[in-house]
């Protein structure tokens, strides 16, 4: 009978006979245990008779990064105490902007998503179907524009929120469970009443079609004439709600999956500038460690090709809060992000979390315009060690 060859299947039986055999060398470990938490290093050598693994570490290039764990929350921290006046942070459900505009009740959320009308064209004697709704967010598709919009299923969650002292579960935050519901800023606000005050027909006819539950409403239903010729002020008029919606900003801006939440983009771009000036001005950093250490296994994290696991226990988008400093511990997968990269956590969907990288990398982006290229990843939450704990 024929011996199997060593490599089989990767070697992976004989991985998983001995953890030390998962080792291999000048492969790339991050350190768990508390002294060397979170260092970045080598493996040089694997010592089955000790049971320990030998890393090599590049001290200079360490004591480079930012290891301060703590230094995106205080910045943030400081930096939310003056924006607390700040516009930008207001947010209105629907109900309150009816009341504040004067709106027929039930249309700012019609009216914010999409409106489709239909016509004959003069031109060329062709039906055409328009939008003339705002069009920033989507339930059915489960996306929304950001910054201008949000979907709301709890006030705790909100990165926003993460910052103020609750205490008990009292005041503005409630006692009770939060409807899910969607929520407008102050910028889209200003869109939303110059749109009423433009062109007040269009709202009356939106209360109207309401009732009828037409996925698209003839231009007769929005702008009633006589006639079976199409009028000609009214296609006038729907051209000119088109041109009104093609210059407002809020129209080139892309979509987003529901539950993305972040905070603002100069927040952003401050805890960047921040991270950088303590990078490269203090330079005060020494590690309390060797070149080489010896470690235990299992204070020894690296990616086990072809099966990958956590070091730790399920994690979830809720466990990391905005300003927290992680590192990346999987890059097996398509969404590749570098093995041991930093980065600071700025945001959160459903069940990715948001992390603006410390450097560029290939499979980066740009958050929607919210960071510098090739910085910005939507992360699983498995996939990052949160190193803003406390021993």
């Amino acid at each position: 009978m024929s011996k199997r060859h060593p490599d089989h299947y990767l070697n992976a039986n004989a991985r998983c006979q001995n953890p030390l055999a998962a080792f291999g060398k000048n492969e790339p470990i991050i350190c768990l245990n508390s002294n060397l938490f979170g260092l970045f290093g080598h493996v040089n050598q694997v010592d089955f008779k000790k049971q320990a693994v030998k890393v090599k570490f590049n001290t200079k290039e360490e004591e480079a990064k930012v290891h301060d764990p703590f230094i995106g929350r205080r910045h943030l921290e400081a930096a939310m105490d003056g924006k607390k006046g700040d516009k930008r942070r207001q947010f209105f459900p629907d109900y309150d902007i009816e009341r504040i505009i004067k709106a027929p009740k039930g249309t700012v959320s019609r009216m914010t998503s999409s409106f489709l009308v239909s016509y004959k064209s003069p031109e060329d004697n062709e039906k055409k179907i328009v939008d003339i709704g705002l069009n920033i967010k989507n339930f059915t598709k489960k996306v929304h524009v950001p910054r201008y919009v949000r979907y709301v299923t709890s006030y705790e969650d909100l990165v926003i929120n993460q910052f103020e002292d609750r205490g008990f579960n009292h005041g503005k935050f409630g006692g009770r469970n939060t409807r899910p519901h969607w929520e407008y800023s102050a910028e889209c606000l200003d869109i939303i009443k110059e749109y009423h005050e433009k062109f007040p027909e269009a709202w009356e006819a939106q209360k109207k079609c309401m009732l009828k539950n037409r996925a698209v409403h003839p231009l007769k239903e929005i702008i009633p004439f006589e006639g079976k010729n199409e009028d000609p002020d009214a296609i006038k008029f729907i051209k000119g709600i088109l041109q009104w919606l093609d210059s407002q900003p809020v129209s080139k801006l892309p979509f987003v999956d529901m539950g993305f939440d972040t905070i603002d983009q100069d927040l952003v771009s401050s805890l960047q500038a921040h991270r950088q000036e303590v990078q490269n001005e203090y330079d005060n950093v020494q590690l309390g460690c060797k070149n080489i250490e010896f470690l235990r296994h299992f204070h020894c994290f690296s990616e086990s090709f072809p099966h990958w696991c956590a070091p730790f226990n399920d994690r979830q988008v809720s466990d990391f809060k905005v300003g927290h400093r992680v590192i990346n511990i999987c890059s097996v997968r398509r969404a590749y992000v570098p093995f041991g990269l930093r980065g600071t956590v700025v945001g959160k969907t459903n069940d990715k979390v948001i992390v603006m990288f410390d450097e560029q990398y290939l499979g980066g982006s740009d958050l929607n315009g919210f960071c510098e290229e090739y910085r910005g990843a939507l992360v699983d939450p498995m996939y990052l060690c949160d190193v803003t704990i406390k021993f």
